[in-house]
């Protein structure tokens, strides 16, 4: 974890539970607010911001992946102008590998992070033969099977937790605040 102090940077995570992670990421350079004062912690993170808080943490260049495509998704178009290289990048690394429907491969750059998503793609940035945990949620029967692993080595690492109710809920959609945690817990 990071062994710094620093002030609070953004007027909405003055007293939410993840101020100080948030504050740190900042400093740090490895997250943005939505504008110079608000961080909007509460809110769901898309896909291509995830993308772009993942190659911050990895010190991955986004413009040396610049003459890549992204022809490769079907929705290539979809793609906001400032997210295309970060996208690229995570995309090219094998971190964010996209989505299938039928033989079509989308981004879905707009649309919000799942809890197995995000698990699935920090399990891949982290080292490889982590231990992994037997998982006695609840709800771990939800957990889709590619993102199994996932949630098990997150688990036994400490870098996920589950819910006052006993549940993991790999389905609901991570808050900018969570995603921001979450990758704070392995910088």
């Amino acid at each position: 974890m990071l062994e710094i102090n620093v002030d609070n940077c953004f007027i909405d995570t003055y007293g939410h539970w993840s101020e100080e992670n948030v504050s740190e990421m900042y400093e740090k350079g490895l997250v943005t607010g939505v504008s110079e004062s608000r961080f909007e912690p509460e809110r769901e993170v898309t896909r291509a911001e995830f993308a772009k808080m993942v190659c911050n943490l990895l010190g991955i260049k986004p413009s040396e992946y610049s003459d890549k495509s992204l022809e490769v998704f079907a929705d290539f178009e979809n793609i906001p102008v400032w997210a295309e290289d970060y996208i690229k990048a995570v995309y090219y690394n094998n971190i964010i590998t996209g989505k299938e429907d039928g033989e079509l491969l989308y981004y879905e750059p707009q649309c919000q992070l799942t809890r197995a998503e995000a698990a699935t793609v920090i399990t891949r940035i982290l080292p490889q033969k982590l231990y992994k945990k037997s998982l006695e949620f609840t709800d771990k029967d939800t957990i889709p099977s590619w993102a199994n692993v996932g949630f098990k080595t997150l688990y036994a690492s400490g870098l996920i937790e589950g819910y006052d109710d006993n549940t993991i809920r790999p389905n609901g959609k991570i808050t900018r605040a969570e995603a921001v945690t979450m990758l704070y817990n392995i910088y």
